[in-house]
């Protein structure tokens, strides 16, 4: 909303994928970034694959406070 910066959002996807001969890896980023009138938030996933199966998934949540930037 043009009024109100709290409304602001940020999200992202990011793939890289690497390969040779029949072997392949893949990698997936995943963020949103918002804030309120406290706090900043984040919200991020990261996803590894090996072929078509995922060997590695890990998730973040953090808030850190507006204050303390």
């Amino acid at each position: 909303l043009p009024d109100d910066p709290l409304s602001a959002r940020a999200e992202t996807h990011w793939t890289e994928t690497l390969g040779r001969g029949d072997w392949r890896v893949r990698c997936e980023s995943r963020t949103k970034m918002w804030s309120d009138r406290d706090n900043f938030h984040i919200e991020a996933t990261l996803e590894a694959f090996e072929g078509n199966e995922r060997v590695f998934e890990r998730e973040w949540t953090r808030s850190i406070r507006r204050d303390m930037v």
